[in-house]
């Protein structure tokens, strides 16, 4: 008994710590090694920290070196990015995205990287089109093949520092005459546009819309709006709305929620983009004009109508119309002092400042009469305690430019309001189709060691989530999820994964225990019954042997013909 009890003893600690380990659901825990779970090991340690302007020190959260040639994106193969396999039916598009346009390689001094491959390649498909009525099948051609990689509902940040080294495609051979080939000044400015006939984009995305699956993005994309005021904004035209006392999807009532969006880099050549688009973004009396002729002379500053090339400008039409300011107010612009000096470009602050105070009377801006950013509205204060002015090109550097783009008023399939843009013939999915089925993956980081790939001890207990095979992280079982298999699994019954979920797996380990202590306590109380019968036994047959029978010998005593019998329980 003694040896049954200490076996009992060991079990129980070894569920009490597997349940310490599980019992919440998704929990996250450090790896052995000290890295986090989405840096990659190849990551330089002087990239670990990066410290701002002003002081502060940011930690690295996530990384991707791409040292490994010859990756695949398709789903599952990555724990960071998904490649899709989609037509691009948003924005007028022309290409269409394939899974092996995408992939990484290293060249002869193993500089490693990924990239995007595009080329003229026709696709014709037949897709369903909810947009057009009625609604039903079209033909529609893309022209182009090129790639898309997505991290959605894979690594998520809410705020922070994004860095990216990239270089962007474009016409650069001998062969194709481009001029910017004989200046080989890493500053010179790009001489024609005409070179970089692409538009790549790297960018972030709310995570409750999925980019070019339209139906996930319908009266989602691009909100960030958290107020029931039915006089200011129509909730019905945001899915998840405050007003909404159940939205469904166990999402909190009257709560609105939706997926802004950041484009930290669009464009090429002579025209590179960064912008935020977030809705319901402003009443229409605080936009720029519209052009009366054309969506996009703006782009330009060439449009004919008065007002529409900059917002407030001219000065006295703007504040004879509506009596107020237009457009945000005190945004903040800064040059790039990478690239050449422009002399015509360089500004003064009191000339800018002059130019203001008396008004623009010209309907768009120039460089002699508005900030640099062409925003009269921003900020030209002092930039962070010395002598330079925010919006003010004093060095005759590249600057950004402010664009008052008004984002496209997405509706639902037949709605018919006169604000509502043309799809374009976008597709209606939500997260997924047949081509681009969500794929739960676990582990895959990269690895140096399996120190990497699995949790770090817990006092003097130790237990192997995951191991390093072929550089990649695997976790040991279905029970550990995660890029370093460092969660735990929270299986529900629509989760691609096999074996019992943690809970259950849980709940089976208590019942085991419990009944193999019930059954040891039941051996335990069973022995004494039959020591105590055997006791009792003896003492009768001892009596027997001197008590006067007078029994018949269908009464007969045979309770001594059982002396043997307590031996069937030992």
């Amino acid at each position: 008994m003694l040896q049954r009890r200490n076996a009992v003893t060991e079990i129980a600690a070894v569920i009490a710590l597997l349940m310490a380990s599980t019992a919440a659901s998704k929990a996250s825990y450090s790896t052995k090694s000290g890295i986090l779970p989405w840096v990659d090991v190849d990551t330089p340690a002087k990239a670990q920290t990066y410290t701002s302007s002003r002081g502060q020190t940011w930690n690295l959260t996530m990384s991707d070196e791409f040292n490994m040639a010859g990756r695949s994106f398709e789903a599952g193969e990555s724990h960071l990015w998904t490649a899709v396999e989609k037509p691009d039916g948003v924005n007028s598009a022309l290409e269409f995205y394939s899974t092996n346009r995408t992939s990484t390689e290293c060249d002869d001094d193993d500089n490693c990287y990924f990239y995007i491959e595009s080329d003229i390649d026709e696709t014709n498909i037949t897709v369903w089109n909810d947009y057009i009525s009625p609604p039903g099948y079209e033909d529609v051609s893309f022209y182009y093949c090129s790639g898309m990689v997505q991290g959605w509902n894979k690594f998520c940040i809410q705020g922070g520092l994004a860095v990216v080294r990239c270089q962007l495609p474009g016409a650069t051979s001998e062969a194709s005459g481009n001029p910017d080939i004989a200046n080989s000044s890493i500053s010179a400015r790009a001489a024609s546009i005409d070179y970089y006939p692409t538009w790549p984009g790297i960018w972030v995305f709310g995570n409750l819309g999925r980019s070019i699956f339209t139906g996930s993005t319908a009266r989602i994309w691009s909100f960030s709006f958290n107020e029931c005021n039915e006089t200011v904004f129509d909730s019905q035209n945001q899915r998840i709305s405050a007003c909404d006392d159940n939205p469904g999807s166990g999402m909190n009532p009257n709560q609105g929620r939706g997926a802004p969006e950041i484009d930290i880099l669009e464009g090429g050549g002579t025209e590179i983009s960064s912008s935020m688009q977030v809705g319901p973004g402003m009443p229409d009396d605080f936009r720029m004009l519209a052009d009366a002729e054309s969506s996009y002379c703006f782009y330009s500053y060439d449009c004919t109508t008065e007002g529409a090339n900059n917002p407030d400008v001219p000065t006295e039409y703007y504040q004879s119309l509506r009596g107020h300011k237009s457009w945000y107010q005190g945004l903040r612009y800064g040059a790039n002092n990478l690239c050449d000096v422009e002399a015509e470009e360089i500004q003064t602050f009191a000339q800018i400042n002059a130019s203001l105070t008396a008004g623009i009377t010209e309907n768009a801006c120039t460089t002699d009469l508005c900030p640099a950013s062409f925003d009269v509205n921003a900020d030209l204060g002092y930039k962070d305690q010395s002598s330079t002015h925010w919006g003010i090109n004093s060095n005759g550097t590249c600057f950004p430019k402010m664009n008052a783009y008004t984002g496209a008023y997405l509706c639902n399939a037949g709605n018919n309001a006169s604000a509502c843009t043309d799809s374009g013939g976008s597709t209606i999915e939500l997260y997924q189709d047949d081509d681009n089925l969500v794929v739960e993956v676990s582990g895959m980081a990269f690895c140096d060691s399996d120190d990497d790939c699995t949790i770090a001890p817990r006092g003097a207990s130790s237990v192997r989530t995951g191991s390093c095979v072929d550089r990649r992280c695997e976790c040991s079982s279905h029970s550990w999820t995660g890029p370093r298999c460092t969660e735990t699994a929270s299986v529900t019954e629509d989760d691609d994964q096999y074996g019992p979920p943690m809970y259950t797996t849980i709940l089976v380990a208590a019942a085991t225990v419990a009944a193999t202590l019930g059954t040891i306590l039941y051996s335990t109380a069973q022995a004494k019954r039959n020591s105590e019968r055997r006791l009792k036994d003896v003492m009768r047959i001892e009596n027997g042997k001197h008590a006067t029978s007078t029994a018949s010998v269908d009464g007969a005593d045979t309770r001594p013909e059982k002396t043997a019998y307590s031996t069937n329980f030992v």
